[in-house]
């Protein structure tokens, strides 16, 4: 999808100033520049319960537009983690994207994303910490 072109009429999945605002507040100091610099077309909502199998299906598609590069990515690694068979797997295929200064900006976006809806449910809730976790022991680009 991210060699598709934007539609126009899209709003973005998350916008620039709330990028700026989310990550401090929600994963806190990064020393990770938050500008985005790079976009492409996303799902805006990959993860788990938005695929089916086994022939593979995209489910939810309201959500689309453009998002970080990456985004699509980070949030389905994201949403693997609590299994981490499953989630060396996303990371391996991914790899490309996510181990890169855009993958791990995705990736600070993503976790703020789910800290701040841990406020509001259990699924996130139980993922917010396994998230937090991740971002902040992978202070570099690509780590693990």
């Amino acid at each position: 999808m991210a060699a598709t072109p934007m539609p126009v009429c899209r709003s973005p999945v998350v916008s620039q100033e709330y990028v700026a605002r989310a990550i401090p507040r929600y994963v806190g100091e990064t020393n990770v520049d938050a500008t985005v610099t790079r976009w492409s077309l996303a799902h805006g909502d990959l993860h788990w319960a938005n695929l089916t199998m086994p022939e593979l299906t995209i489910l939810d598609w309201e959500g689309f537009g453009p998002a970080p590069f990456g985004f699509d990515a980070a949030n389905l690694y994201a949403y693997s983690l609590p299994v981490p068979e499953v989630a060396a797997d996303v990371r391996r295929a991914f790899a490309h994207v996510l181990a890169t200064p855009d993958g791990r900006l995705a990736e600070l976006i993503v976790a703020a994303m789910i800290v701040q809806a841990a406020e509001r449910d259990d699924v996130h809730a139980r993922l917010a910490p396994l998230v937090l976790k991740h971002v902040r022991g992978s202070r570099s680009v690509g780590g693990a």
